[in-house]
């Protein structure tokens, strides 16, 4: 039988049967490209749940020099003594450009901002005997040197002070938050003391106020989004946390929020992410061509084998 009639006329009469060519070869050329293609498109979607809504504040640190003035404390004489539990107000100078903290007996209890070499802040104090502190810290951390202590006491009538156990306080390692607007600000306390349980009030400086219980005392976190840029100096609010014990024992810690709205300043907001990338796109596009063309070649190479051995029965 010639084999060439087996074929159009237009044919080069060139036959080729189907195993020389390699398909097995062609499918682990075609392996070995897509299951990296996989490994790397797996790893670019799992790199964020949500690509386009993470958020991140970020601090814009300027490195400067450590304030070389101590802040002085204004208005308390040494020797003060507070027959109330009305909070203490506290006025006195400070470096320019410098957040203020004041402890009382080495606790922390207020920070604010210097404001054109000034400060005001409330506190309140420890039963007993208190000494007052004020630190400056520049937007470095670095810190300036402490103020003069001053000695005052709080003495409450009907109280004796050798009847009195742990000191009822509430506090925070942190002293100021940033944030923009609209991202949910969080924020660690710590209640000693007192007794349980406690109402826990937080004037958040924006109008807004929210009231929690603590059945134990130990860390918590209270959270808030503000809605507005802060409306204080350099885009601040004035955060009072106050806690009451079951006993009608209060105590509060004043601290500060940075709010901005997008604008440079000490707190921005920037989005960060991941995506599909284009290169991983195209590559997908050109993984299914390849493997499409191939198919239909190995379908149509099939369908040209039934074809020949049909003539080839027929001849």
């Amino acid at each position: 039988m010639n084999r060439k009639k087996l074929l159009p006329a237009q044919h080069t009469g060139k036959i080729r049967h189907h195993k020389h060519t390699s398909y097995g070869a062609l499918a682990l050329v075609l392996l070995l490209g897509l299951v990296p293609l996989v490994v790397a498109s797996r790893s670019v979607a799992l790199a964020a749940a949500d690509p386009v809504a993470i958020n991140n504040s970020v601090y814009a640190v300027v490195p400067g020099p450590t304030p070389s003035t101590a802040p002085i404390i204004t208005n308390i004489p040494p020797g003060t003594v507070y027959t109330d539990n009305n909070p203490v107000v506290v006025l006195g100078t400070c470096p320019a450009d410098t957040l203020v903290k004041i402890y009382k007996n080495d606790v922390f209890s207020a920070a604010t901002l210097c404001q054109n070499g000034r400060f005001s802040t409330l506190i309140d104090l420890f039963l007993g005997s208190n000494t007052l502190i004020v630190r400056a810290f520049n937007t470095s951390n670095n810190v300036s040197p402490e103020s003069t202590p001053i000695r005052v006491a709080k003495e409450l009538a009907g109280i004796n002070l050798s009847n009195v156990g742990q000191q009822f306080v509430i506090t925070s390692d942190i002293y100021y938050r940033g944030v923009g607007v609209g991202e949910k600000l969080s924020w660690p306390i710590t209640v000693t003391g007192g007794q349980a349980p406690y109402a826990v009030s937080i004037a958040w400086g924006d109008g807004k106020t929210d009231l929690i219980s603590r059945g134990v005392p130990g860390m918590f976190d209270i959270q808030h989004i503000y809605d507005k840029p802060g409306n204080g100096y350099k885009n601040s609010y004035d955060v009072t946390i106050t806690t009451t014990d079951s006993a009608g024992n209060r105590s509060f810690v004043h601290l500060v929020s940075i709010v901005t709205g997008g604008d440079p300043g000490i707190v921005g907001s920037i989005k960060q992410g991941y995506d599909w990338s284009t290169a991983i796109r195209i590559s997908w596009q050109v993984m299914i061509t390849v493997i499409l063309l191939l198919l239909a070649f190995w379908l149509g190479e099939r369908r040209e084998m039934r074809l020949l051995r049909k003539r080839a029965g027929t001849a």
